[in-house]
């Protein structure tokens, strides 16, 4: 027999992480659209994004250019649900003497006084080094970079201070960028560097803009904001690992935040291993199971119980349970 003290030893025992997350939001992949520097070419050529079930990123400077002199445009779309990052406030190249915490920090606080949390940046000119990362790092949890495929995958941890993006300039077409979200589709994110939309400069067509995100819809990507999927892939690698602790009906699983600039909400659609049957709460709160059995839990609140006794499964009324078989009484 057991001793007490074992039975209350194993009632409060941790056993390795039950929670899975869904890459990808159930997706086959994911798409991310960014338009950098505040432009109203963007604001103007992009109203076909209310028709769609698609959402972008504007990463504006606060200082300089369009959004500096008139905001309300872009404060428009995120009302609509598309996010609003921070390009710095005078899209100086932040690895040639800028001050950092002017440049960064400066314009953080400028969109927080607009009532948006800036949870994500853009270095301007895709400048990197050591000392930008740390300065970003303060003040954001994702930063977006440029010079490659655009591609970032689901197991293995990025270096979030350098999202990678794909740059369109002048030169591009839509034949390329619709590869590389083919690639996508089959289980990458894919991240789009844009700047002005049938205008400016690096312009971008609304006809070719269009039918890239289009495309991406079409190829059942989870096209959403840069924050929106970083901070889904973030909170995976941290809520996969966590583990759980027994309960007397039950047990609990909890996890800490992977950066303070973590989005206000993250939630994660998961799987868990041991729920069927029980009830699944957050905070008190029943998170009841979506149609295929996963559950869509909210990230931030950084605990879930699973409580109750499961449902007991009982044989079909009539029938004689024979080993290996089950038939039915003539």
């Amino acid at each position: 027999k057991l001793s007490f003290a074992a039975l209350s030893l194993a009632a409060v025992s941790a056993f390795a992480g039950p929670i899975t997350t869904v890459p990808w939001n159930g997706h086959p992949g994911a798409a991310t659209f960014t338009f950098d520097d505040g432009l109203h070419s963007q604001t103007n050529n992009l109203t076909f994004l209310d028709n769609m079930d698609a959402k972008v990123t504007f990463f504006v400077c606060t200082g300089t250019m369009d959004f500096s002199t008139n905001s309300q445009p872009h404060l428009n779309y995120a009302k609509k649900g598309h996010e609003i990052g921070n390009h710095t406030v005078n899209h100086k190249n932040l690895t040639q003497g800028a001050d950092l915490n002017s440049e960064i920090g400066g314009a953080a606080t400028k969109l927080r006084s607009m009532g948006l949390e800036a949870t994500s940046l853009a270095t301007p000119y895709c400048a990197q080094n050591a000392t930008v990362k740390n300065a970003i790092n303060q003040e954001h949890f994702i930063n977006r970079g440029c010079g490659g495929g655009g591609l970032t995958g689901w197991d293995n941890e990025p270096d979030w201070m350098q999202i990678d993006s794909q740059y369109w300039q002048a030169s591009s077409n839509v034949a390329s960028f619709k590869s590389s979200l083919d690639q996508a589709a089959s289980g990458k994110w894919h991240v789009q560097l844009n700047h002005g939309v049938a205008g400016n400069w690096d312009v971008i067509s609304t006809a070719d803009i269009k039918t890239l995100i289009e495309y991406a819809v079409s190829k059942n990507l989870w096209v959403a904001t840069f924050s929106t999927v970083g901070a889904y892939l973030r909170a995976h690698f941290t809520i996969d690992k966590a583990t759980a602790t027994n309960t007397a009906n039950g047990f609990t699983v909890k996890w800490t935040s992977p950066h303070a600039h973590m989005p206000k909400s993250v939630p994660l659609r998961v799987k868990i291993q041991g729920a069927q049957g029980k009830t699944v709460s957050q905070k008190g709160k029943e998170v009841k199971p979506n149609s295929d059995g996963t559950y869509t839990i909210e990230f931030m609140a950084l605990e879930l119980e699973v409580s109750g006794e499961p449902i007991e499964v009982k044989p079909f009324k009539g029938a004689i349970e024979i080993p290996g078989t089950v038939e039915a009484e003539n």
